[in-house]
């Protein structure tokens, strides 16, 4: 017996897949016939009840987890057969159940806007090396399949490959994790940098990523792009801002880098979204003496820092760098005024990072504040749960919040 799609979907906003039902079948041709008989409403063989407007509607946004736009997008071009039903069997997970309370991870952020910016702007490719699952290209392969190119276990080539297709016109965006990167610096720099020409890096997988292995720990990037000239960095603090920088990667004309970790997109700070300027970070609580500043993915720990020293009576204004080159030079130099001490948070190696940025522009302008940098020390991190990493390397909250007390005190006393 085929079970029928709607038996399994309650008020409750699940589906409940089970090996027997048919998107779990090892006929892919079977599915690809029942899930596009969902998707266009037509009873193929009939062996689908057909659904209503409303029905299908709520089985694409709660079932599939797709969006209104995508939702009207596709049923626009429910004619385009292949396209539609390999979208719905790339959403589902064989004998699990799929939640509408599943939380987008940072690559479906991703994967979700340079899709809809696809869709408006045919200059925009999308190059991968061997990873457009993981990166979440999977997406942008199945509806736009002329503008997307896997070049395979090679990122020096999909590096080099999108700088030609920039000095051609084109928009390319290269996602790569992080660890993978390394191996295109010298194609980064010549090919991209030293042209300036409109490449954007998605670079996923960017800070611990557990239990990967050792091999696969993102550390390294801010350092290495951030030694190289005409490159910008970008690392957003939560999903909205993922999303409004993606956009701006896409629109931005030189050399660009947007970083970001592997996981579910942080949902905090969502009240604060201010356009996204160059080069300019975004001050979310304004106060003085101590001023955190983190990168990026960071922002969740950031908030447990200062809502820690509030709690014990300290001030302490937020800020998210938003930029970690260009650095916000004028923001240091504004908070400088009613701060003694700065705070650079960033889950990259200490050498040569974000915060070592910052040491360096204090001194150089000769600032009257001091600076606690942290982030991972000069050492390789072993393969392990990301939470008790963290611990071992001093990124949790506890261990922050003591050595801010322990600076703050130290320059009271100067």
């Amino acid at each position: 017996m085929i079970v029928d799609i709607l038996t399994k979907f309650n008020y409750r906003r699940k589906i409940y897949l089970t090996p027997e039902h048919p998107f779990c079948s090892y006929d892919d041709g079977f599915k690809m016939q029942y899930s596009s008989a969902v998707i266009m409403q037509a009873g193929l063989n009939k062996k689908v009840k057909l659904l209503n407007n409303f029905e299908l509607e709520r089985l694409m946004k709660y079932g599939l987890k797709m969006n209104s736009s995508d939702i009207a997008w596709a049923l626009r071009n429910s004619k385009e057969y292949e396209m539609i039903c390999e979208f719905v069997l790339e959403n589902i997970k064989t004998g699990k159940e799929l939640k509408s309370s599943d939380k987008p991870t940072y690559s479906d952020v991703f994967s979700e806007k340079i899709c809809q910016l696809a869709k408006k702007d045919k200059s925009i490719v999308a190059v991968t090396a061997a990873m457009p699952d993981g990166t979440g290209l999977n997406k942008f392969s199945k509806w736009f399949p002329e503008r997307f190119f896997d070049v395979g276990i090679a990122e020096e080539h999909a590096v080099t490959f999108s700088a030609g297709m920039a000095a051609g016109g084109l928009k390319p965006v290269v996602a790569v994790y992080s660890s993978f990167l390394q191996r295109a610096f010298d194609q980064t720099i010549h090919d991209v940098c030293l042209q300036n020409l409109p490449v954007m890096i998605a670079v996923d997988r960017a800070g611990l990523v557990g239990s990967d292995g050792e091999t696969h720990q993102g550390l390294f990037d801010l350092s290495f792009l951030n030694m190289i000239p005409n490159m910008t960095i970008l690392s957003p603090k939560n999903r909205w801002e993922m999303a409004d920088m993606v956009r701006f990667c896409a629109d931005f004309q030189y050399p660009v880098a947007l970083r970001y970790p592997r996981g579910a997109a942080y949902e905090g700070l969502s009240a604060f979204r201010t356009p996204i300027v160059y080069g300019k970070s975004e001050i979310l609580y304004e106060e003085e003496d101590i001023a955190v500043i983190f990168v990026g993915h960071m922002a969740e720990l950031a908030v447990q820092v200062r809502d820690r020293l509030k709690e014990i009576g300290y001030h302490c204004s937020l800020i998210n760098a938003r930029f970690v080159k260009p650095l916000d030079t004028e923001m240091l130099e504004a908070l400088t005024k009613d701060h003694r001490l700065f705070v650079t948070i960033e889950e990259n190696v200490l050498s040569g990072g974000f915060g070592e940025q910052v040491l360096h522009y204090v001194s150089r302008a000769k600032l009257d504040v001091g600076v606690r940098c942290i982030g991972i020390p000069d050492d390789y991190v072993e393969h392990g749960n990301v939470d008790l990493l963290r611990r071992e390397v001093g990124l949790d909250a506890e261990t922050i919040v003591k050595q801010i007390i322990a600076d703050y005190v130290t320059i009271g006393k100067d």
